[in-house]
């Protein structure tokens, strides 16, 4: 067994520290190096069990640090500016004023159906099998004045999909959208 060019036995502590220094040379950020390490030494494990080694050379490293995780949040003017750039029958701009009212995923808001919304309650229901939901756990929001705002001003019928795209299917998200939704906002600034 070979992994790359170096047979799998001839991988010793001297290799996955060139690794693990390249990569810290190449800025991987660490949660990569962290996956990469973890399969590595996974896989070595298993050559183990496999009886092409008789230890885990990656067992005597320790995981590089988590990346410190960044929190960034709108300001206020930042979250009007964002509205105002919304305000659009868009599907894609509709949709992102939701979030901006609604706090959701964007995975749960392109897969919303009218199903899960009822507008009298007020209330929007996730299920655990919602793409998006990374509890997976059900749950019920209350929807705010804003949310309510948004979901009565859309046009259609009020089943299936509530964020349909221009093909019917689920809005998308695709990076022209999102670069001029940019250019509005700096445009309003």
């Amino acid at each position: 067994i070979a992994f790359g060019d170096i047979d799998i036995d001839e991988i010793d502590a001297a290799a996955i520290r060139t690794f693990m220094a390249n990569n810290r040379a190449e800025k991987v950020s660490n949660s990569v190096r962290r996956r990469a390490y973890g399969a590595f030494s996974s896989i070595m494990g298993h050559a183990v069990t496999l009886g092409y080694l008789d230890a885990n050379p990656a067992k005597r490293f320790e995981l590089p640090a988590a990346d410190v995780s960044r929190e960034r949040y709108l300001s206020k003017a930042e979250l009007h500016t964002l509205w105002s750039a919304c305000a659009s029958t868009l599907p894609f701009r509709r949709m992102i004023r939701f979030m901006i009212a609604q706090p959701v995923r964007l995975s749960i808001a392109r897969n919303l159906t009218w199903n899960s919304i009822d507008l009298d309650e007020r209330t929007l229901a996730v299920s655990a099998e919602a793409q998006g939901n990374k509890a997976r756990e059900a749950f019920t929001l209350p929807l705010s004045d804003h949310a309510i705002e948004v979901l009565e001003a859309l046009p259609g019928e009020r089943s299936g999909l509530v964020f349909v795209g221009r093909n019917g299917g689920r809005v998308s998200v695709s990076g022209s959208a999102k670069s001029l939704l940019d250019r509005d906002c700096c445009l309003i600034n």
